[in-house]
Parts: C-alpha cells; sequence; structure tokens
C-alpha cells in the first residue's frame, strides 16, 4: 500500500500543481482518501479516490479504489477497477505488477460457492431453485446467493430448506427422509455409549438410537448407565419431525461426597478430654495448698513458718495457672473436635 500511494504522489504532485486554483486539486483528493484508508474508513477513502480520479485519471488510483472496495468485501467492485488498472497501466511498470497482484489476490473470491449434499437413505431426487440437478448424493457448484433445495424419493416426505450460499465457500449438507408410514423420528446419544433409552417405560434399545420410528406425541425417555446417574427428560414430537437428543451422562462418583476421616476428631476430643483431667488435678492442687497457707498465716510467724508460707502460695499460684491453661485448652480441644466430626 505504501509503494502505490508513494507512486500516486508521485505522479500527481507536479502536474496538478496549476489545477489548484480551481478548487480541490487531485492531489489534495488522494491525501485525503489515504488518511480515510489509513483510518479504516474505506466509504470515504473511496469518494476520494473517485473524486482525484476524475480530476487526474490514473491506474494507481483505480488500484486503490479496488483496495477498498476489497476490504469492504466488494470484490467485484474490486476486480473492476482492478482490471481498469491493467488495462491502463504501461507494460512492465509498477502499477501493471500492483494491478496483477490485486487480480490474482481477488479473483478467488469471486468463486462459485460449493454444495455437497447427501440424503439419508440416498437416491432422492434433487432440484436446486426448481431445477432437477440428479440423484443424492450430489457435489457441484452454485450461483451465489440463496438458493432453494428440494429432495424427493418415493415413501419419504417431501424435504425443502434454503441455503445461502456465499462466493469461494463450501457448504456440506445431509438430509434426514421421514419414511410416509411414520409420525416422527427420534434419535438419542449419550456419552458415554452403551445407556439402555426406555420410552414410557418400555425398553427400546441401546443408545446410540438412531431414526426410531415413533407415533407422534408426548413421551418420558429414560436413559439408564451402570455406574452413572439415571436421567429422565420429556419430549413431544410432531407430525413429520425428526428429534434428535445428546446426554451427557454424570458418574455416580461424581456427586458423592468423600468421606471424611474421622480420627482427627476423636483425636482432639481425647486430648481435651484428658487435659480437662489434668486441670482438676491441678486444680485441686491449687486448693490444698492454698489451705495450708492459709493455716500458716495463722502460726507464730517463725521464721520456718514464714518459709513454708510462701513455699505454699507459690505453689497454689503455679497449680491454679496451670490447672486454668488445661481448662481452656481442653475447651478448645474438644470443640475442635466435634466440630470436625459433626459439621
Amino acid at each position: 500500500m505504501r509503494l502505490l500511494l508513494g507512486l500516486l504522489f508521485t505522479i500527481l504532485l507536479v502536474p496538478l500543481v496549476g489545477n489548484e486554483a480551481h478548487g480541490k486539486s487531485a492531489v489534495e483528493f488522494a491525501k485525503s482518501a489515504a488518511a480515510a484508508y489509513k483510518a479504516g474508513q474505506f466509504v470515504d477513502a473511496i469518494k476520494d479516490f473517485k473524486e482525484a480520479n476524475k480530476r487526474q485519471p490514473d491506474p494507481i488510483l483505480d488500484i486503490n479504489i479496488g483496495r477498498c472496495y476489497e476490504k469492504l468485501g466488494r470484490f467485484a467492485d474490486a476486480l473492476l477497477h482492478c482490471k481498469i488498472a491493467l488495462s491502463a497501466s504501461p507494460p512492465n511498470s509498477q502499477a501493471r505488477k500492483a494491478a496483477k497482484r490485486c487480480i490474482e489476490r481477488v479473483e478467488p473470491q469471486l468463486a462459485r460457492p460449493k454444495l455437497k449434499i447427501s440424503s439419508s437413505p440416498t437416491g432422492a431426487v434433487l432440484t436446486i431453485d426448481g431445477e432437477n440437478m440428479g440423484k443424492t448424493p450430489w457435489t457441484g457448484d452454485v450461483s451465489p446467493g440463496r438458493r432453494q433445495l428440494d429432495m424427493e424419493l418415493q415413501g419419504y416426505r417431501p424435504y425443502s430448506r434454503s441455503v445461502i450460499a456465499k462466493p469461494a465457500k463450501s457448504y456440506s449438507l445431509k438430509a434426514e427422509l421421514i419414511p410416509d408410514s411414520v409420525g416422527a423420528l427420534l434419535t438419542i446419544t449419550s456419552l458415554p455409549a452403551g445407556a439402555e433409552i426406555t420410552l414410557n417405560g418400555q425398553l427400546v434399545g441401546v443408545s446410540p438410537v438412531r431414526r426410531l420410528p415413533v407415533d407422534v406425541g408426548g413421551y418420558n425417555v429414560e436413559i439408564k448407565l451402570a455406574g452413572h446417574i439415571t436421567q429422565i427428560m420429556s419430549v413431544a414430537l410432531a407430525e413429520g419431525t425428526h428429534l434428535e437428543k445428546t446426554i451427557t451422562l454424570v458418574p455416580n462418583e461424581g456427586i458423592q461426597l468423600k468421606e471424611q476421616a474421622q480420627w482427627p476428631g476423636w483425636a482432639l476430643v481425647g486430648t481435651g478430654v484428658a487435659m480437662a483431667g489434668l486441670g482438676g488435678y491441678f486444680g485441686i492442687r491449687a486448693l490444698s495448698h492454698r489451705n495450708e497457707a492459709r493455716d500458716l498465716a495463722t502460726t507464730s510467724g517463725s521464721e520456718n513458718d514464714l518459709r513454708a508460707y510462701r513455699n505454699a502460695v507459690d505453689t497454689f499460684r503455679n497449680s491454679q495457672i496451670t490447672a486454668d491453661l488445661l481448662y481452656v485448652g481442653s475447651v478448645i480441644s474438644t470443640s475442635a473436635g466435634l466440630f470436625l466430626l459433626y459439621w
């Protein structure tokens, strides 16, 4: 693109200086178009490139117009301008080479759409837009746009649908034909396969069950596979329809809660009980030394009695603190154990 715009400016700048007195020049339009192209405003770029081309026709301008149309997906218009540029370009010029590259790039985008059509069963008479194309399976090119497809096979109901065929695209279609004598068809597959399929409590087969003829109406469908959760659903089938369902089965273990080990809870409860027992021991010891200290406080106050009193008080305090800590630990440990066991 830089090369094309560079060529454009080189060609136009010198010859068009004298035209600026009569309004906006070709160069100015070209510069405006280049800015619009860079900004992704391709419609505005086309408008300005065309204005420049009116004032000073040049194959480079047609190439740039073609590039804009290509960006907009308007390949027929792009091809037209690139061919104009090719016919107007001097031999072996950069413009001619650029026009050839443009054509090579755009022409495949205008290729006719391809259709690959099959039916089950095969051998149906196929018409496209009312034209008999033979029997299915059929593969061929069609014109771009909306195409009407119709199939007919003796003993089966007519099949019709439309396809929007875009240039250079390929489409594949398989028609499931419904017998005249059948109200509807039912296809059920399961992941994984091999599940038992029952309709209204009656076993009809193992998945995948394909194109099962059924009467028109509603059905309770049960899909059952060992080791998986049974799936139940209701379906309604209308006259001439083919209902297809795919069911993903969930393994039983997928929803089972993992059994929690209980030994940590019992260990914490046991620890709490043991701590409570030790707390009781130290509590009794604290009471004993408190009584001893009280008795010594009423003695004669000799040095030996004072020393014994102080020892009794220290032992009382230490035992009391130990008992309190053990009681708190017992409550915490027991509560944690019960939480693990029953929460």
